[in-house]
């Protein structure tokens, strides 16, 4: 009998841990319109692993970004660039707490870690076996 109880009370905590880390992962953005405007790269980071190889790691900072910007216009396109030169365009989407952006066909997701009206940091995370990629880009808003 103590092990049925003990073995209905282990699934039940078991479904209350999964049902919290999956509503981590509908975390929505509280106001999106934050996101409108121009923000200026502050740093960009991260890694790449590929099994059997020493890791790729970078990390720049301020001054290797100067000039590096990222704009989200209200009706859903972004062009991003690098001092006064334009590169990217496409549309975007924000959906729970990831955005979405599409570009020539290809729409990569990346998570949303902050959104304030200063500050934009963004992670992107990737893996499968023998590989993992992660970098991160932290933006100000220059509007």
């Amino acid at each position: 009998m103590k092990k049925i109880l003990f073995s209905l009370l282990g699934r039940a905590l078991l479904l209350v841990s999964l049902t919290a880390l999956a509503s981590c992962n509908d975390d929505k953005i509280g106001d999106v319109s934050l996101i409108y405007g121009r923000w200026e790269a502050t740093s960009f980071s991260g890694y790449e692993k590929e099994e059997g190889e020493e890791p790729y790691e970078w990390n720049y900072g301020p001054s290797e970004m100067a000039g590096d910007y990222v704009i989200f216009n209200t009706d859903g396109t972004y062009v991003e660039g690098s001092s006064g030169t334009t590169g990217d365009s496409g549309t975007w989407r924000i959906q729970g707490n990831r955005i979405y952006v599409t570009s020539d066909g290809e729409t990569i997701g990346a998570t949303i870690r902050t959104l304030s009206s200063t500050e934009l940091v963004i992670e992107m995370r990737y893996s499968e076996p023998g590989y993992e990629y992660f970098e991160r880009s932290s933006y100000r808003k220059a509007d």
